[in-house]
């Protein structure tokens, strides 16, 4: 090989890294972009319609004899989970320091703090909750803030996960327990699920772009029927709403059953848009981790 071949390969690889880079920057903004979307049409028809509201407000009434059994429990997960998430991510933080990781670090840091600090925004200054009668609130309660948290503060942790660690379980435990803190809002009667799914969709909004630009392999190389799983779920979801905005108003119906027509919706809206949520991270990531 001549002298003049050898010196094109590194300027060739170089040049091929940057196109990788600048293709997962487009794909990222345009998957943000979807999910912040989202989010503000969900807001719109939950919060901004009648029948938005009184399907939000009727899976209280079908959580009605779950919150009195399990409303301790619901309360001590959302008030200790995010403790405990951010004592974890805290450490991660230090160590990425400590491997001169500083960009990750600096990455996940600032992810979790512009995340945090949109949706407190939202929720408080920007967007408002109307009075549309009977299904009306004194306050605005969308998106929820915990929820918004646990969900970013697990992203935050695989970002920060040193690189030789398996991230299969760590990817598990943060999706379950987002599900968790976001179920654990509504049975507690903090939040409606509108307010959780749309924690959701603002969360993908800001970590898609910034496990784009952390550079790791953030959740592993997802399979395509994740994405599709995802999909059908959420498909699922919004079916079992449809059937129920086209019901008579009722407050739903009591039951010690958490999976009920008034809950399971809601559930598998949530589990669908996370799904997705990280389908996308998977989607902006390398498939292979750095050395």
């Amino acid at each position: 090989m001549s002298v003049t071949a050898a010196s094109r390969e590194p300027r060739q690889w170089r040049a091929g890294l940057e196109n990788v880079r600048e293709t997962m920057t487009v794909r990222a903004l345009v998957l943000s972009g979807i999910f912040l979307v989202a989010f503000f049409a969900l807001y719109a028809l939950f919060v901004h319609t009648a029948d938005g509201q009184r399907v939000d407000i009727g899976t209280f009434g079908a959580v009605t004899e779950v919150n009195a059994r399990w409303s301790d429990y619901g309360t001590f997960f959302r008030d200790q989970l995010p403790l405990a998430a951010a004592a974890l991510a805290a450490v991660l933080v230090a160590v990425a320091w400590e491997q001169r990781r500083l960009r990750v670090a600096t990455i996940a840091v600032s992810f979790f703090m512009v995340t945090a600090l949109a949706s407190w925004g939202l929720k408080v200054v920007v967007l408002g909750r109307p009075d549309l009668g009977d299904y009306g609130y004194e306050w605005n309660t969308f998106p929820a803030g915990q929820t918004t948290i646990i969900t970013t503060l697990g992203i935050a942790i695989l970002i920060l996960l040193p690189l030789g660690l398996p991230r299969a379980g760590v990817v598990v435990a943060a999706f379950v327990l987002a599900i968790v803190t976001a179920g654990s809002a509504v049975i507690t009667f903090a939040h409606r699920p509108s307010d959780v799914v749309g924690s959701f969709l603002l969360v993908g909004a800001f970590a898609v772009p910034a496990a784009a630009a952390s550079g790791v392999k953030v959740v592993g190389r997802w399979p395509l029927w994740i994405g599709g799983l995802g999909i059908l779920s959420l498909a699922a979801g919004v079916f079992a709403l449809t059937e129920r905005w086209q019901q008579e108003p009722t407050a739903g119906t009591p039951t010690t059953d958490l999976l009920n027509a008034g809950t399971v919706g809601p559930l598998l809206s949530a589990v669908g848009v996370l799904l997705l949520v990280y389908t996308a991270i998977a989607a902006v990531t390398p498939r292979k981790q750095p050395t």
